[in-house]
C-alpha cells in the first residue's frame, strides 16, 4: 500500500465522523486512486468536493471530454495516456501540460515534452536529446530560450520561433544535426555563442533581427547553402561560419566593419565573396583553407593582412590590395597560384 493511501486510511487523516461524513482533504487523497468518473459523481452530489481536481498534478484515469473540464491546468503537470482515444493529445498540441507519460503502446507516438502554460522561458537542457515528430512551435509567451535548451536534439527537424522571443542562449540549438532551416525573428535582441554550432543538416538561415554582432561559432560546422544576414551587423565573431563546406557565396552586411578570427576557415566551396567598403579589420585565419576561392578585393579601410589569413587558398589567383597595407608573414602561405601584387 502506498504512503498516501495508507495515510488516508489511518486515524489522524481518515476523517469520517459517526454520521458517515467524509471531509474534503481525505476525499482528495483517496480520489487519486479511483477513476475520475467516481470523483466527478462525488463532486456532483456535494459542493464541498468541487475543488478536488484543483489539487491534482496528474490524472488518475484517462482524460475524456467529460472529465477534462474538471481539471485546473495551472496545477496539472503530467498527463498519463491510458488508451488510443485520449484528450491528452490535444492538450499536448496546445502546450497546456508539462509532460506526457504513455501507458498505451499506440496512444501517442511523439516523445517530446510540453511546457507549463505560464512559463516564459525554455530552461537549459529542457529538450536535451529529445525527438520531435512534427514542427516544434515555440509558444507565444516564451521570451527566452536558455543555454543548451535543445542541445543534441537530433530529432528536431523544424522549429518555428515566435515573434515575442528576445533571447537565444549559448548553444541553444547546438548539435541539432537534423534541423534543416531556421528563421530568427526581428524581436530577438540577444544571441549567445554557438547557437547553431554543429547542426550538420542546417542548409538555410535567415536572420531578421537587427543585431550588431554575430556571435562566435554561430553557424560553425553547418551545411549552409543560403544565408541572409541583417545589414545592422558590424562584426562577424570568430569562427562564425567555420567548416561550412557547402557555402558557395554569401552577401555580407553593408555596414560590416570586422571579420573575426577563423570566420570562414575551411569553407572549402566558397568561390567568391564581396567585402563591403566599410570593412576595416580582417582577423587571422579569416579565409584559411577556402580552397575554392579564386579572387578577392580588399577594401581601402583595411590596414593589415594578418597571419594565415589566406593560408592554403589553393585556387586564389587574384587579389586587390589597398596602398600601404601591411602583410604579415605566412598570410598567403600555400597559395601556389597567387602572385602578390606590389603595394606602396
Amino acid at each position: 500500500m502506498s504512503k498516501d493511501l495508507e495515510s488516508a486510511t489511518s486515524k489522524p487523516y481518515y476523517n469520517i465522523d459517526r454520521k458517515g461524513t467524509l471531509d474534503a482533504h481525505t476525499a482528495a487523497i483517496a480520489s487519486k486512486y479511483l477513476p475520475d468518473e467516481y470523483t466527478i459523481r462525488l463532486i456532483q452530489v456535494c459542493k464541498k468536493f468541487e475543488y478536488i481536481f484543483d489539487q491534482r498534478h496528474f490524472n488518475a484515469s484517462d482524460l475524456t471530454e467529460t472529465t477534462i473540464k474538471y481539471y485546473n491546468f495551472a496545477n496539472l503537470e503530467t498527463v498519463y495516456i491510458y488508451n488510443r482515444s485520449t484528450a491528452a493529445v490535444d492538450l499536448y498540441k496546445d502546450n497546456k501540460v508539462y509532460k506526457l507519460i504513455n501507458y498505451y503502446r499506440d496512444a501517442f507516438k511523439d516523445t517530446d515534452l510540453c511546457l507549463p502554460p505560464l512559463t516564459v522561458n525554455i530552461p537549459s537542457y529542457r529538450f536535451y536529446e529529445k525527438r520531435f515528430n512534427r514542427t516544434f512551435v515555440v509558444p507565444t509567451q516564451i521570451t527566452s530560450i536558455d543555454k543548451r535548451a535543445f542541445y543534441y536534439s537530433s530529432g528536431l527537424y523544424s522549429i518555428k520561433l515566435n515573434t515575442n522571443l528576445k533571447s537565444i542562449g549559448t548553444e541553444a540549438f547546438s548539435r541539432c544535426s537534423n534541423l534543416l532551416s531556421i528563421t530568427i525573428p526581428e524581436s530577438v535582441t540577444h544571441m549567445g555563442e554557438s547557437c547553431f554550432y554543429d547542426c550538420h543538416g542546417l542548409r538555410s538561415a535567415t536572420l531578421l533581427n537587427p543585431i550588431k554582432e554575430l556571435p562566435s561559432r554561430t553557424f560553425g560546422s553547418c551545411s549552409l547553402v543560403n544565408v541572409s544576414l541583417p545589414d545592422t551587423i558590424t562584426k562577424l565573431g570568430s569562427e562564425c561560419f567555420e567548416n561550412c563546406v557547402n557555402l558557395k557565396n554569401i552577401t555580407l552586411p553593408s555596414e560590416l566593419k570586422e571579420i573575426g578570427e577563423g570566420c570562414f576557415d575551411e569553407c572549402s566551396d566558397l568561390e567568391s565573396i564581396e567585402l563591403p567598403t566599410t570593412l576595416t579589420k580582417i582577423s587571422a585565419r579569416a579565409f584559411m583553407r577556402c580552397s575554392s576561392l579564386e579572387n578577392i578585393r580588399i577594401p581601402d579601410g583595411v590596414r593589415q593582412i594578418p597571419r594565415y589569413c589566406f593560408f592554403n587558398c589553393i585556387s586564389l589567383t587574384s587579389i586587390r590590395l589597398p596602398p600601404g597595407i601591411v602583410i604579415d608573414e605566412r598570410a598567403f602561405e600555400r597559395c601556389p597560384n597567387l602572385t602578390i601584387p606590389q603595394v606602396n
